[in-house]
């Protein structure tokens, strides 16, 4: 019912540059990657249908989805084709997609939405064999380009750089002990050396280097997804940016990075990121405010993983 390849995820944390690789991987002629996340699990879908009956409501429902509807399906098509599926929540997952692939004429299955690295148990079960591209990024500058412009919070930076950490850590244990399925890339990597990089993930992913469409994001009319506008001086490679002379770290306030560095520190140094760590008494205050409410902090992590 579904391409034999592997199929192809991306994901990370939010501003990490899960919708650029997204962009760069589907832009090949092998992978169909939507246009929009799927955020599938995040609306809670993963929860196994009752019958038929409610399989077919909710894959109707999913059809309506905003972000579902960018990708033009056909939605009579769709639920016909369903009738030969089994009514389990991998379908409703696979369908939408592999009626993408379909409708593109690739080969092979592709789906970003963030924190997808959480999903391994769920990609393992339903797919077996799988590849996915875990976007990382230093994480003051994925704080600024998802706060700046807000009143600085320690708590919720806090709160933040503990999703980052627990991102990070699921990325750095399955790309050391399962190097086939799962590839972690630094952000500051790809925009760096975006050939050297990319043809890097299409080694691992399975798929020719295109060069030209992948750097030039063919595959997509939106080109740009950042938070800082293009500066005058910006530099590009393709459609990719690889430069500019926004300093993000001095849109985070000082505090906020203190807070991100006493919780991101240990695994920011292993993947090459240099945080300031220093003593401060507001932050070991945020802190135990944000310890002394656990519940508060289970419900946050469950609303962000979820």
């Amino acid at each position: 019912m579904t391409s034999p390849a592997p199929p192809v995820f991306v994901g990370g944390i939010n501003r990490s540059g899960t919708t650029l690789m997204a962009r760069i991987i589907g832009s090949s002629s092998a992978v169909a990657v939507p246009p929009s996340e799927f955020l599938f699990f995040g609306r809670r879908a993963g929860v196994p249908p009752a019958d038929r009956a409610e399989f077919e409501r909710r894959l109707a429902a999913i059809l309506r989805w905003p972000r579902v509807r960018e990708w033009d399906l056909d939605d009579r098509e769709v639920m016909e084709h369903s009738r030969s599926w089994s009514a389990s929540a991998r379908s409703l997952f696979v369908l939408p997609l592999e009626s993408y692939r379909t409708q593109t004429g690739k080969a092979r299955l592709g789906e970003k939405s963030v924190l997808n690295e959480f999903r391994l148990d769920v990609l393992r079960a339903w797919f077996g064999d799988y590849r996915l591209v875990h976007m990382i990024r230093d994480p003051v500058a994925a704080y600024a380009s998802s706060f700046a412009g807000q009143p600085p919070d320690a708590r919720r930076a806090i709160r933040w750089g503990r999703v980052w950490l627990a991102s990070a850590v699921t990325g750095l244990q399955p790309a050391r002990e399962d190097a086939v399925r799962h590839r972690l890339v630094r952000y500051e990597d790809l925009t760096a050396d975006p050939r050297a990089t990319i043809a890097s993930v299409a080694e691992f992913v399975g798929v020719p280097f295109e060069e030209s469409a992948m750097l030039d994001l063919a595959g997509y009319d939106e080109k740009e997804n950042s938070s800082f506008a293009a500066s005058a001086n910006g530099t590009y490679e393709g459609a990719i940016r690889n430069g500019d002379d926004v300093d993000r770290r001095a849109a985070v306030h000082p505090r906020d990075r203190l807070a991100l560095a006493s919780i991101c520190g240990h695994a920011a140094r292993a993947l090459g990121y240099r945080l300031e760590r220093r003593p401060s008494i507001a932050v070991a205050l945020a802190r135990a405010a944000v310890d002394a409410r656990p519940r508060h902090r289970l419900r946050t992590l469950r609303a962000t993983l979820s």
